[in-house]
């Protein structure tokens, strides 16, 4: 290898080694604290629950233009976690579709209905009529307790027919004991 390729290889590993240096110091400045940075950290929020992000947001970036709407996000997710802890327990098909209607969060939408399907389920069951279980079926084809409920329709309706039967052949019976029967010709 001559002297002349020699330079040309020297020079380019250092343009290469300072292009390198140059885009990692590039990716962490902007990447970590930069404006990009910013801008990955804010959309992180999208749909996040934990109040910590929201802090951690503002700490690392108090000086972002998105500061006020990241406190604002952050007392709409605690109020709606506080109001949440409350109802997981005790709440009624009401407080359910008062709390989508309130707050309109995805994941929590989602937990709303699988709350009133295992309420709806438990109304169905304490009144176990016909009707009830129709009444959950209409609502919730695809609910939970579907299944259940389809089940219960059947036995309710075979227990219905069997009765019906019953009162058919007892009635049946009872036509032929009357016409069977030796009429009184005595009349007063």
């Amino acid at each position: 290898m001559n002297k002349k390729t020699r330079y040309i290889l020297i020079l380019l590993g250092i343009l290469l080694f300072a292009a390198g240096f140059g885009g990692g110091y590039f990716m962490h400045k902007y990447l970590a604290g930069g404006t990009l940075g910013e801008q990955y950290a804010y959309e992180a929020l999208d749909e996040d629950y934990n109040l910590t992000d929201y802090d951690s947001f503002l700490a690392d970036y108090p000086q972002s233009p998105r500061v006020a709407e990241v406190k604002q996000r952050r007392e709409k997710v605690r109020a709606m976690l506080e109001e949440w802890k409350q109802l997981e327990e005790i709440g009624t098909i009401g407080d359910f579709l008062n709390f989508k209607a309130n707050f309109n969060e995805t994941r929590f939408n989602r937990l709303c209905d699988l709350k009133i399907d295992s309420l709806e389920w438990a109304n169905a069951l304490k009144a176990n009529t016909e009707t009830a279980y129709e009444v959950y079926m209409r609502k919730h084809p695809d609910g939970t307790y579907a299944a259940e409920a389809s089940v219960a329709l059947d036995l309710i309706r075979r227990a219905q027919r069997e009765a019906y039967m019953r009162r058919q052949a007892e009635a049946d019976t009872t036509a032929t004991d009357d016409e069977q029967q030796p009429q009184n010709l005595i009349t007063p």
